[in-house]
């Protein structure tokens, strides 16, 4: 079967049989859905893996124009590759509070992602108008290719740390900035369910430090 020959993440065949599933299950009229007899997939809760302030900061320091744009969306707005690739000059929303982003997530969901750091909202504007559209043009549909832009965030980043875990950072830092909110950093995100939102969060190692002192036998 093609499912078993691919080499996939459990994450990521979870999400293709769900995917699958919900196809046929419409193509057949929720009877004799081929893909019923797909096995559950386990999927590894996994630990948040923040990419560190100080490789962030040495990264952007010695990164291109160009690649600094990409490790700040992902590190500041938590974008995605395939979504930091599509960024266009007329996804920038402003209102009365500033600067937003207007992304097409998974499932073409769409979201808005506030853009606070004010020089960013406006290195992207003023790039866009340079180029006519397209943030990072290139030959994939006018822009670059999702993979491109992954590679890209690798090579300026420190090993092992990736486009995924300033995805993390991302997360862990708005959770701690904006008063734990968990619901506005799924929506940030582009998370569909909560619990995966909470894997891409790291726990406070001073919190965890002061909650194990409670379980200290004082005697």
């Amino acid at each position: 079967m093609w499912c078993g020959d691919q080499s996939w993440a459990p994450e990521t065949r979870h999400s293709y049989y769900v995917s699958l599933r919900g196809f046929f299950n419409h193509l057949h009229d929720g009877e004799g859905n081929p893909a019923a007899v797909l096995p559950t997939v386990r999927r590894h809760p996994g630990i948040p893996w923040p990419t560190p302030e100080e490789e962030l900061a040495e990264a952007l320091q010695t990164a291109d124009e160009r690649t600094e744009l990409i490790l700040l969306l992902a590190a500041e707005g938590g974008l995605r590759p395939v979504e930091i690739a599509k960024v266009h000059k007329d996804d920038i929303v402003v209102d009365l509070f500033g600067y937003s982003l207007r992304v097409l997530g998974k499932g073409s969901k769409e979201r808005l992602v506030p853009l606070e750091d004010t020089w960013l909202a406006h290195k992207i504007l003023q790039t866009c108008t340079a180029t006519g559209g397209y943030l990072f043009p290139g030959a994939i549909n006018g822009h670059l290719s999702p993979r491109w832009v992954s590679t890209l965030a690798t090579r300026a980043l420190p090993h092992p740390w990736t486009l995924r875990s300033l995805r993390h950072r991302c997360a862990t830092q708005s959770y701690r900035s904006g008063g734990k909110n968990i619901v506005a950093v799924q929506e940030i995100l582009g998370h569909a369910d909560l619990s995966t939102t909470r894997r891409y969060i790291a726990t406070d190692a001073t919190a965890l430090r002061e909650a194990i002192r409670g379980a200290q036998i004082r005697i």
